[in-house]
């Protein structure tokens, strides 16, 4: 028979568990705009962590952009601060029957270590990763020859595979379309896969996201794109939502694996520092 002790560890560790789901249920239902932009920046940051983990850890710790477990910071020589509380994320092991099983995992921010931090990617340059994105896509970069008031952003050439840009046009907003434009393409060449039901309305919106977390990643800001990202989430059932920034995180990943590499060849040529050292879309 079990004992009351253990009777009452069964259910604070089942309620542990609850609490977890409950907190990401709870941040899909609850979105507003600050959220989506503090979730792409943070998943931009965070990119071994899925979907759900990511929420949960924006719930407890608002900013987090570097977690490991205790030991994983002692490994690197760096402590925890003195009282600073683990943030709670589920993760799966074996176990000893050598079956898959979720637990519930203790992580720490850097923010919560004795180390401080400094971002420095390897390209924050927006016109750099135009030319890398537009080099992962395979198509040809061009611009507009003729400006007018009714001159689109950009434009994509099929017959010509032509990416064309308007050279007045923000640069940073300039990368937020050449990272939709390489998740098309990439997309026509079976190169990354698409696992949504095939609307066209659909893929369309979740590109457009795993774009805004593309350019988060790098320190770009667009509150435009977020609001949009925001009405796109908001039609959604809870787990449409967290399938919709699901295929969002596949798709940037696979954007950054591909265009980080590139850009040690570019910076030969392109300057990968942003000089204007912008942080929005204007």
């Amino acid at each position: 028979m079990e004992s009351k002790k253990a009777m009452i560890q069964r259910e604070g560790a089942a309620k542990a568990y609850e609490d977890l789901f409950e907190i990401k249920r709870q941040a899909l239902e609850t979105l507003e705009l600050t959220d989506v932009g503090q979730y792409l920046w943070m998943q931009g940051q965070l990119t071994d962590m899925d979907v759900g983990n990511v929420l949960r850890l924006k719930a407890q710790l608002t900013g987090a952009r570097d977690v490991r477990t205790f030991e994983e910071w002692a490994e690197v020589g760096i402590a925890i601060k003195k009282g600073e509380r683990a943030l709670k994320i589920l993760d799966t092991k074996r176990d000893v029957n050598d079956e898959v099983v979720l637990y519930i995992k203790n992580v720490f921010d850097i923010s919560q270590t004795t180390r401080s931090y400094e971002w420095d990617p390897v390209c924050d340059n927006p016109m750099t990763h135009v030319y890398a994105l537009v080099r992962l896509a395979g198509v040809k970069l061009g611009k507009f020859k003729k400006i007018t008031p009714t001159t689109k952003n950009v434009a994509y050439l099929k017959e010509e595979n032509i990416f064309v840009i308007n050279p007045i046009v923000d640069e940073a907003l300039l990368m937020v379309h050449a990272a939709e434009n390489a998740i098309y393409r990439l997309r026509e060449q079976n190169n990354l896969h698409y696992y949504l039901d095939g609307k066209r309305d659909t893929r369309i919106k979740s590109a457009h996201l795993a774009a805004q977390i593309y350019v988060s990643r790098y320190g770009i800001s667009d509150p435009d794109g977020w609001e949009e990202s925001l009405e796109t989430l908001k039609a959604l059932d809870l787990k449409g939502k967290e399938e919709m920034l699901s295929q969002a995180r596949f798709d940037f990943l696979y954007l950054v694996s591909h265009t980080e590499p590139l850009f040690l060849e570019l910076g030969k040529s392109y300057s990968l520092k942003d000089s204007q050292q912008r942080g929005s879309v204007r």
